[in-house]
């Protein structure tokens, strides 16, 4: 019941922050952003990348603030140079007209954190059940608004990355909606930020069958899609820092094509079917969506056109964007050239990749 006295709670301290909310001038209207399409960067971005990122066409950043992936063992001590070095990021982002979708991956832990397999898992399942990870979240969220407050009208609150614990899926984390809903709760009470609430579970978007539309204004839904995932992370052995359930290493497969066990045709109509519960959810809460991450391996056959059958359908739903990634990892990069090879050994392409091409094609549509 928990959950319920938090709507009524949500509700009745709303009062307070009406008049900011109602209040046409306000740039933290969700309404007064344009559609935003563009890119996911590392927390590491500076000047240069915010510019070249403006420069192929983007007009939204997702900036990724994740301690615990960037680093296990000290994720407290990153996290504070991360929110410290935020405001001159944002600065700099707004020197290139750019809107920033702040990402909080994870809050911060005070122990080190296992880098892969069961016992990952196994730390996530006691994260996704501790009281404590909630209070964890709300923290986080909260320093975050104070700090990104001054730059309202350029920036969204995202809470939390593809919620995910392996005991509940292919559901979401049981208490995800509830602990969503307290972490906006809290943010209320000192900002009218736009906040970013991802679904799940993990990177897949069958979690909106059965999310609540959660109480509170400016709020914003989000999936992301790697669908399927034998296709976008072909050749990707690696599971450190995923939420891969086992590696993809057969390469050379094509898009459309065959990927699932039965032999089901994935292509641009597949693609609208996985988007489904999305899709209805959208229509049914008449709420934003955003799609915060999609990509493919750069080495995967016919790349630029699982992109573009993504582009198309996001266009379609009028869906806004940050294509997975810029400047982040190789494995994903446009700029790099779509032979297979480790991240290390990647080579940027002499001239431009027919991946980019389609990313800049869909993000001149900023101009229009």
């Amino acid at each position: 019941m928990r959950y319920f006295s938090l709507l009524v709670w949500v509700v009745a301290c709303g009062a307070a922050t009406a008049a900011l909310g109602a209040d046409a001038s306000d740039p933290n209207r969700l309404d007064s952003f344009p559609r935003l399409r563009g890119f996911t960067v590392p927390y590491q971005a500076d000047s240069r990348l915010f510019h070249d990122a403006a420069a192929t066409g983007a007009n939204a950043v997702r900036l990724i603030l994740s301690p615990i992936s960037s680093s296990p063992n000290h994720s407290e001590q990153l996290w504070r140079k991360m929110l410290a070095q935020l405001p001159a990021q944002l600065q700099e982002a707004r020197e290139q007209h750019l809107y920033v979708i702040v990402s909080l991956f994870n809050p911060p832990s005070p122990h080190p954190v296992p880098t892969a397999g069961k016992a990952r898992d196994q730390w996530f399942h006691q994260f996704w059940t501790d009281p404590a990870s909630e209070q964890a979240m709300v923290q986080q969220a909260v320093e975050t608004a104070r700090v990104i407050e001054p730059f309202g009208g350029m920036v969204w609150l995202e809470l939390k990355n593809e919620p995910l614990d392996w005991t509940d899926y292919p559901q979401i984390p049981h208490h995800w909606a509830e602990w969503a809903q307290a972490i906006i709760a809290a943010v209320r009470q000192i900002s009218e930020v736009p906040i970013v609430v991802q679904v799940g579970p993990g990177g897949l978007c069958g979690g909106f069958s059965t999310f609540p539309r959660l109480a509170g204004t400016n709020l914003v839904y989000s999936l992301h899609n790697y669908q399927p995932h034998s296709y976008t992370h072909q050749g990707i052995t690696q599971l450190a820092g995923t939420d891969l359930a086992h590696p993809y290493a057969p390469t050379a497969q094509g898009w459309p094509g065959r990927f699932s066990a039965n032999g089901e045709v994935w292509n641009k109509e597949r693609l609208r079917q996985e988007f489904k519960p999305v899709i209805d959810f959208a229509q049914k809460n008449h709420v934003r969506i955003y799609v915060g991450e999609f990509g493919v391996a750069r080495w995967a056959k016919n790349a630029a056109a699982y992109l573009q059958d993504n582009l198309e359908l996001f266009e379609e739903y009028g869906w806004d964007w940050t294509n997975h990634a810029f400047r982040e990892s190789t494995i994903w990069s446009a700029e790099h050239d779509d032979r297979y090879s480790a991240s290390k050994d990647a080579q940027l392409s002499p001239t431009e990749t027919d991946r980019a091409k389609v990313l800049k094609r869909f993000l001149q549509l900023n101009q229009q």
